[in-house]
């Protein structure tokens, strides 16, 4: 899954008061919560505390913390790196666990899919105030517009208009969430007001009661005007270019157009491995042939530069099971360290 997204916003949220910070209540809304009737997609990642995969990665980001000098960072980022390498002798960062994200994906009225992501980090509530400020003020300073509700207030951020760009702001106790649109903030802020976790009957959460929702990673998506495809850059823009490069751009999207679903489970089991458990439901046996033969190019693709380990790739009717190892996760966060402080 795309753990710079949370790892993102978890380095963001570093303190120096991590000890009196540490024993704050914690709220994570249910995923289910955030699925409506017009829902096409569902993706979570759930770092819990006693995850050894995400403790591992952590530390990892821990040590790469200590060889930075801040120079290139900005001033937020530079506070935040003097903050974290105060904390001697133990990883604060471990303490960040919880952590949620999720997404889903809704086909609107226009027939593009529109983007949710809601981000819950279980700690630091004055860094997380510090940030949202930061989030709801235009580069000049002044405070973006807003519709209040009894949950929660809306914030209209630059560019609100358009839904594929989720421009709509809100912090729901402990959650970052960005809107498609007003009417869909209300609704979803009405029902984690209550509590309401209920999904409506649809391919997508069919597919969803399968699966094992105690993994690090989850999710389905029924695959709607080209949503796969987006969903896939979202996840990791640059892999997903190197595929279509391998592939090409008209044949990949020939070969999805024959892909219904896509649902996947998986774990961080250290902090450079991810294994999945994938299932493609396609149109046709000759589209789950091409998917198979797609799974391997990328394997190919991804293998040149570390990111693929073993696949194993199995056709029965028209769905296709996969059976696939990501890696270069601590590669990638000690990057990112790198290169932002």
């Amino acid at each position: 899954m795309r753990l710079a997204v949370i790892l993102t916003l978890w380095l963001l949220m570093a303190a120096p008061a991590f000890c009196q910070e540490a024993n704050e209540p914690r709220a994570i809304p249910a995923p289910e919560s955030l699925v409506t009737s017009d829902a096409i997609s569902l993706a979570v990642v759930e770092a819990r505390t006693e995850d050894k995969g995400f403790q591992a990665l952590l530390q990892a980001a821990w040590e790469a913390f200590g060889g930075v000098s801040g120079d290139g960072a900005n001033p937020f980022l530079k506070y935040v790196l003097r903050a974290i390498q105060i904390q001697r002798g133990s990883n604060a960062l471990a303490s960040f666990l919880p952590v949620q994200c999720i997404r889903v994906d809704s086909l609107g009225e226009d027939g593009r899919p529109h983007p949710m992501l809601a981000v819950t980090v279980a700690g630091w509530p004055s860094l997380q105030e510090i940030f949202y400020s930061g989030l709801t003020h235009d580069s000049l300073g002044a405070p973006y517009p807003t519709k209040d509700y009894e949950a929660a207030s809306l914030v209209l951020r630059e560019g609100w208009e358009d839904p594929t760009r989720s421009r709509i702001l809100t912090r729901y106790k402990r959650t970052f969430i960005s809107f498609p649109t007003v009417a869909k903030g209300e609704l979803i802020l009405q029902r984690l007001d209550k509590g309401d976790a209920t999904m409506p009957d649809t391919r997508l959460t069919r597919a969803l009661v399968d699966l094992d929702r105690s993994k690090d990673t989850y999710g389905a998506i029924v695959n709607q005007k080209g949503s796969l495809l987006k969903f896939l850059y979202w996840l990791n823009k640059h892999d997903t270019q190197q595929i279509i490069e391998k592939v090409g751009k008209d044949r990949l999207n020939e070969v999805l157009e024959g892909v219904e679903l896509m649902a996947w489970e998986g774990d961080l089991v250290d902090d450079n491995t991810l294994e999945f458990l994938i299932r493609f439901e396609t149109n046709s046996q000759e589209s789950r042939e091409a998917v198979k033969e797609v799974l391997l190019q990328a394997r190919e693709v991804l293998e040149e530069y570390g990111r693929a380990g073993a696949l194993q790739v199995t056709g029965i009717e028209n769905e296709v099971i996969v059976n696939f190892t990501m890696l270069g996760y601590r590669d990638m966060i000690t990057s990112y360290i790198k290169n932002s402080f």
